[in-house]
């Protein structure tokens, strides 16, 4: 499972190095793909399939189906870790999320985000706003035993 958040450099080219835990999950390779807010998604293959099918299993009448579709799957990139224990985030994802030098990795269970260290101040900033927090949750259901 990939808890927590590490602060990663990010080299010219792009190279970003993980902790080992994070290099665990992505040993044999992952597909990254656009996020939501202005952040990528790190998953495996297979969690990425799961999400081509139930996206095909939606109405592509649906402007909305179509856009969620353009979002995940045009930018969408199989990448593999190298020798040295680094992956190389696509430039124009680099672009995208404005990824310079240094990248912020956030693990959620069973995939990973990457953001920009200022981006993800400003999720920092929505995650402890603690009385907003009090009401924003109350129509999910959680249940913590």
């Amino acid at each position: 499972m990939l808890l927590g958040s590490n602060v990663c450099s990010v080299d010219g080219l792009g190279r970003i190095q993980l902790s080992d835990s994070f290099l665990g999950f992505i040993k044999t390779g992952v597909v990254m793909t656009q996020g939501f807010e202005r952040n990528l998604l790190v998953m495996t293959a297979d969690s990425f399939n799961e999400i081509v099918r139930q996206i095909a299993a939606m109405s592509q009448t649906d402007p909305m189906v179509r856009l969620l579709s353009r979002i995940l799957l045009s930018n969408a990139q199989e990448v593999q870790v190298s020798e040295n224990k680094e992956f190389s985030i696509p430039e124009h994802l680099r672009k995208l999320c404005n990824l310079e030098q240094e990248a912020v990795v956030v693990g959620l269970g069973d995939y990973f985000e990457i953001w920009s260290q200022n981006a993800w101040e400003i999720q920092m900033n929505r995650i402890q706003d603690f009385d907003a927090n009090a009401n924003r949750f109350v129509s999910h259901n959680l249940v913590i035993h």
